[in-house]
């Protein structure tokens, strides 16, 4: 769908989706639903209909109908048992392209989208932007599902406390599928060990980074590589970032209520310019790989230092850690470090390291037979006796706890396996455990502004001015004038937010706007009080408090 500019400040979400062309696309309602007797999961069903749950490779690969060499997996195995209890369901593997977000748009307003797929796609990775895009009708409402399969109950607390990652008021648009830890950078402590370079630790800076990036660098090794974003890890330890806390202003007097500002902070240029320091001076850093094109690298040693989710760091797979430290015959806390991302120049503490929630949505044209299907598979899968199935198999298949037990929640309550004994201490040590509860508790509590403001209407200006001027600042050789680059940026976001027009009453968004910036007062002090004297009470006082009257 088309973001299209609308003059709607104050307009009702009745009256503005009246006008809202989303093609074949559901309208999302706000109704929660009254609440069902729930039956145990073990005996729920997708109810006596013939349904089809198509899936584009995520969350899950459909089993095929003949077993393949080797057998199925774990995960189809569980699936298998799911379509025995629901034969009137059918899985089915197709090619979407739910990872882009136009063309999953696309998919979506055309009725063409599988039954799953991420919101955050769509929703610029955001907390509030996942609430647009619900309030625009692109994700189903599964506040009746929520209901009859008693879902919330059988959450963990840090699903729970993670709620406004797929709820907005009283209605859920989402399933979530996984606890993280947040963003973090591993190092390999073999090769710093190696090179005589002394390994990272939580007080490590990004200058820090930079120089042992420089002395790891060798003809055959990269000291750090990061995503093709990673400019953005070192603006957000500084506040700063395509909408983070520094750069996004309230401004209620104004049609759309925010502005963007990335010209006022000599912090953040200097941060692009250590950025561009290490990819074409000092030739230590490589910035377009994906995270598993990272892991790769680190894997083979071919980069000492990468910048990926810290889940990764408790990954299974070939190239994760674990198989790292067995191909190299040592144990794993002498082969693999990690730590958060540091704090920056100021003392602000990244939001990249904050504890989140990872959800599933559902396709908005599904219907009740779609949606009750749905999530009864993926109850099963999570919650249910499909995810014990899945755990136990892998650790029958391995004899290893770290295919079990993760250092972080479950998405359950329950964290036991039924058949497999152990916890994640044995899986990982407590090093690990203690490394994953730094970064967790740490963040824990960071104020999103999706928590605060009621949700718009419209996402408001696009990205693609933004992404411009970070591939600027990623590959343009020679002289670069970063804060032209970023005046650039800034002029181009602010125009294209004028022509936006918010459906957030003022007086509401004011109230709101209040409640964030006093959540962040709070956060800040009793954390990091430093930053809070030093930096965020001064530019709330002279920047913000003007703004919001």
């Amino acid at each position: 769908m088309t973001q299209n500019p609308s003059s709607h400040k104050g307009l009702s979400r009745r009256d503005f989706l009246k006008t809202l062309a989303i093609g074949g696309a559901g309208v999302a309602a706000f109704a929660s639903g009254l609440p069902i007797a729930a039956s145990p999961l073990s005996t729920r069903r997708a109810q006596n209909a013939d349904v089809v749950l198509q899936m584009a490779g995520w969350p899950w690969t459909p089993p095929p109908e003949t077993a393949p060499d080797g057998g199925y997996t774990a995960q189809q195995q569980a699936e298998q048992a799911w379509l025995e209890q629901n034969p009137n369901v059918r899985l089915e593997a197709v090619e979407a392209p739910i990872w882009s977000t136009d063309q999953l748009r696309t998919l979506i307003t055309g009725g063409t989208a599988p039954t799953y797929f991420h919101p955050g796609v769509l929703a610029v990775w955001t907390i509030e932007g996942k609430h647009v895009v619900f309030n625009q009708g692109l994700l189903a409402d599964l506040s009746d599902q929520f209901a009859e399969f008693d879902l919330e109950s059988q959450f963990s607390d840090a699903v729970r406390s993670g709620s406004v990652e797929y709820q907005v008021g009283d209605a859920k648009f989402g399933l979530p599928e996984g606890v993280t830890p947040g963003n973090g950078i591993f190092f390999r402590r073999d090769i710093f060990e190696e090179a005589g370079v002394e390994p990272l630790t939580l007080d490590s800076t990004w200058d820090e980074i930079a120089e042992k990036a420089a002395a790891l660098t060798s003809d055959t090794r990269l000291g750090m590589g990061t995503q093709w974003w990673g400019v953005e890890w070192m603006l957000a330890s500084e506040g700063f970032g395509k909408a983070n806390l520094f750069n996004y202003l309230p401004t209620p007097a104004e049609g759309w209520n925010w502005r963007f500002d990335y010209t006022s902070y000599p912090e953040m240029v200097a941060a692009v310019e250590r950025y561009r320091r290490m990819i074409h001076q000092d030739k230590s850093l490589g910035s377009n790989y994906g995270d598993w094109d990272l892991l790769g690298q680190f894997f083979n040693g071919t980069m000492a230092i990468v910048t990926v989710p810290l889940q990764y760091f408790t990954d299974t797979a070939d190239i994760g850690p674990g198989a790292l430290a067995a191909s190299v015959g040592r144990p794993l806390s002498e082969v693999v470090g990690a730590i958060p991302h540091p704090r920056g120049m100021n003392g602000h503490y990244s939001p990249e390291g904050r504890p989140g929630v990872s959800v599933i949505a559902v396709n908005p044209d599904a219907n009740d037979a779609t949606k009750n299907a749905a999530v009864s598979l993926y109850a099963h899968m999570n919650l249910g006796t499909g995810f014990d199935l899945q755990r136990r198999l892998a650790f029958e298949q391995s004899g290893n706890l770290q295919r079990v037990f993760s250092p972080y929640p479950f998405v359950r309550a329950n964290q036991a396996v039924e058949g497999v004994e152990g916890a994640p201490v044995d899986a990982w040590g407590q090093e690990y455990l203690d490394l994953v509860h730094y970064t967790t508790t740490t963040a824990e509590g960071y104020p999103m502004r999706g928590q605060f403001f009621p949700p718009e209407l419209d996402l408001g200006p696009t990205e693609s001015a933004w992404g411009d001027a970070t591939s600027l600042m990623r590959d343009e050789p020679g002289d670069l004038d970063v804060l032209a680059t970023l005046q650039t940026a800034q002029d181009i976001r602010n125009t294209q937010a004028n022509a936006f027009s918010s459906a957030i009453p003022d007086d509401q968004f004011i109230a709101a706007a209040q409640a964030y910036y006093d959540a962040n007062t709070a956060y800040w002090q009793s954390k990091f009080p430093d930053f809070y004297e030093n930096t965020y009470r001064p530019w709330y006082e002279s920047v913000i408090v003007p703004r919001l009257g």
